[in-house]
């Protein structure tokens, strides 16, 4: 029979966990066929004999292999700057669009356009009512797709590398007036209309009537592939979307402002050709 050298790491601060385990060792409750005990660093590391491992970490459990990433979208391929849509809308006379639309709450007329519930020209009366102004359906997409950017072309270099070697997919909470704009930008920047079919399944939230940070979006993927959330990575640059990722048991990522894919997934995911 093979024998596997199986360790439990106790960080020093946990002092009674380490004394509670140590007096079970010497009355022979704990594992038997324990090897000796190790000080390094006043962190105790007991090795003993065994089929699984256990890590008690401050921050983390035992890492696991990645098999499987899930993408956002806007603000990991696509530029998208809030700010520009804002003041666009500010500029046409909204001066009270934060109530409406900010990356971190958004109100129930953009979370029915965002989940597919209404159509783009339903969305237009709506907000021309509610934000008591007179703008033009064309105004008001001008202004709402002010945020949108171009594509990254180092991450959409990097998410083909990634193709032979993980299954790629992507959640985005998206709208139907955006999709249409940013699939046109992606044609015009690369030549050609493949960015979804980089992907083992490519989900929009407007299109699936599902949207993050609920766990209804997040299942619907693992679900669907039949993926284990352990394994997966999911990658995303709005705080909230990797609370509701962590909480369904994804392993995560979270991008902070200006920070590219392909420089932090590093330590997460075998880089290497």
């Amino acid at each position: 029979m093979v024998k596997r050298k199986i360790w439990l790491v106790l960080v020093s601060g946990m002092k009674p966990a380490r004394t509670f385990l140590l007096s079970l060792m010497k009355i022979g409750i704990f594992f038997k066929g324990c090897k000796n005990i190790d000080f390094i660093n006043s962190t105790a590391i007991i090795y003993f004999v065994g089929q699984y491992i256990f890590s008690f970490n401050k921050f983390s459990m035992a890492q696991v292999v990645i098999k499987n990433i899930i993408f956002d979208f806007g603000g990991v391929f696509l530029n998208v700057d809030y700010a520009k849509t804002r003041q666009a809308f500010i500029d046409a006379g909204v001066v009270n669009f934060d109530d409406f639309y900010q990356q971190s709450h958004i109100s129930p007329l953009f979370t029915q356009l965002e989940k597919g519930l209404i159509e783009p020209s339903v969305f237009y009366s709506s907000l021309r009512r509610q934000a008591n102004t007179q703008l033009t359906d064309e105004q008001i997409e001008t202004a709402w797709d002010a945020m949108l950017g171009t594509f990254r072309e180092s991450s959409v270099k990097f998410l083909q590398q990634l193709q032979d070697k993980y299954k790629l997919y992507l959640l985005s909470n998206a709208n139907a007036i955006h999709y249409e704009a940013f699939m046109q930008t992606y044609k015009d920047q690369f030549g050609k209309n493949d960015f979804e079919s980089m992907f083992e399944g490519a989900y929009f939230s407007h299109l699936v009537h599902l949207q993050k940070p609920h766990a209804d979006s997040y299942n619907y993927i693992l679900e669907k592939h039949k993926l284990d959330a352990s394994e997966t990575l999911f990658v995303d640059d709005t705080f909230k979307n990797i609370e509701g990722a962590k909480a369904v048991g994804l392993q995560t990522l979270f991008l902070e402002n200006g920070d590219y894919v392909e420089d932090k997934i590093g330590k997460f995911i075998d880089l290497k050709a």
